[in-house]
């Protein structure tokens, strides 16, 4: 079949189907043995090796790509016809699918996020499961695979918390009552998170005056965690060597107080809204009555 300078045989289209499917076939099987044979054997980071067999494969598969069509006997030259119609594809229907693989093509080299990281995108927050050529599988803290374009990623704010570091920093309020000896209090609550184990990571612990509240005055109690992961496990810790140290040392952590007052009447009974009047007896054909508002205590 020839169409203007393009000619196709059975042949040919056979060698290229041939083709796709076995440079296809060997990038999955090179990212394989990438992943579960070599480079686990490596001191890589589990997140790097990821990376790397992605890419490797992303060039794997370009390189089949060009070998199946130049197997097939078609030439770039040649290919004006089908890259014309499909531009004309991209601009009618394909442009969000055209937008998410060069996403995951600008994801692959330039490494925002990795597999493992803790990411929050939107309102949403989880673990990067897989970065794949159209999407991204994150995986909540509920247990849920939400399935996020590629383009989110790159078009979106994205909260890494994981790229630079895994460390993280944690803040615990805690409020003590007026009158009370603020820098022993700040000295307490230092030591009682420096007696923790996980209370000794890098940078070392903090407790400043966060504020002063209607009935307390709040600390704020910093810590850093080594990893993300520790997160819950030691604000949970912190919180509870904070309030067995407050305990300790006898500092009362105040309750809300509300002052009530109740202004009395001249007579000295205490003041009564007035109820409303009567309604007036209704006849017939006279529209319903409305009730009176009521009337002013005071």
């Amino acid at each position: 079949l020839a169409v203007g300078g393009l000619t196709v045989s059975l042949l040919n289209l056979m060698a290229v189907v041939v083709g796709v499917f076995v440079a296809l076939g060997a990038a999955r099987l090179v990212r394989f043995l990438l992943e579960e044979e070599v480079l686990p054997r490596t001191p890589v980071a589990p997140w790097s090796a990821a990376t790397a067999a992605r890419r490797t494969y992303y060039v794997l598969v370009s390189i089949g790509l060009i070998m199946a069509l130049a197997a097939g006997g078609l030439e770039l030259s040649q290919l004006t016809l089908l890259v014309s119609a499909l531009s004309v594809g991209i601009g009618f229907g394909l442009q969000n699918i055209v937008n998410n693989f060069v996403s995951g093509i600008v994801l692959a080299f330039e490494r925002p996020i990795q597999a493992g990281d803790l990411v929050a995108v939107g309102t949403m927050t989880g673990r990067v499961r897989e970065i794949g050529l159209r999407a991204t599988t994150v995986r909540t803290f509920e247990g849920a695979d939400v399935i996020v374009p590629n383009s989110q990623f790159i078009a979106a704010e994205v909260v890494n918390w994981t790229l630079a570091d895994r460390s993280r920093r944690i803040e615990i309020a805690v409020g003590v009552a007026y009158g009370t000896d603020l820098r022993r209090a700040q000295q307490v609550f230092h030591d009682g998170i420096v007696a923790h184990p996980g209370g000794n990571a890098a940078p070392a612990p903090n407790v400043v005056v966060r504020r002063f509240g209607e009935s307390a005055i709040e600390f704020s109690a910093r810590v850093w965690a080594a990893d993300a992961d520790q997160v819950l496990g030691l604000t949970s810790e912190v919180g509870i060597a904070l309030w067995e140290t407050l305990d300790r040392e006898g500092i009362a952590i105040p309750f809300p107080r509300r002052d009530v007052r109740i202004v009395a009447a001249p007579d000295g009974s205490p003041s009564q809204p007035v109820p409303p009047p009567p309604a007036p007896p209704r006849t017939a054909g006279s529209p319903p009555a409305t009730a009176a508002p009521p009337g002013n205590p005071e």
